[in-house]
């Protein structure tokens, strides 16, 4: 069985909620939100900790990813097994600042967050 990928499109081209759009053929709100918060601990990307501070005063998915300018929170997701994925997670304050890592996540039946495997990161 082939797997399934989305792959995010070059930034300049593609907006923040186009990216959540994508991902939630693969994965549900739910687990986004597992997953962003098991990797709160990795305070080496600072867009972790950004997305969580969101989540942390009330913000929903669509609302950290709502901003409509080629700016701001992005998301990848690839299906790797049944319930295993990488998740590339990013945030650009502006063109040229930002940062981002990749991790493999694998979640158990009820969507809790079962083993995180921290990949690449990114700094702009």
């Amino acid at each position: 069985m082939a797997k399934k990928v989305i792959r995010q499109k070059p930034r300049t081209t593609r907006k923040p909620r186009q990216t959540i759009n994508q991902a939630r053929k693969l994965i549900f709100d739910d687990r986004l939100i597992a997953f962003l918060r098991a990797a709160r601990p990795d305070a080496a990307v600072h867009a972790v900790e950004l997305g969580n501070r969101h989540l942390d005063n009330g913000y929903t998915l669509d609302q950290i990813f709502s901003v409509g300018k080629p700016d701001g929170f992005f998301l990848s997701v690839e299906k790797l097994r049944d319930l295993a994925f990488r998740i590339t997670f990013s945030c650009l304050a502006n063109p040229l600042a930002g940062d981002g890592g990749s991790w493999e996540v694998e979640f158990d039946d009820r969507g809790t967050v079962r083993s995180l495997t921290g990949g690449g990161r990114w700094i702009s």
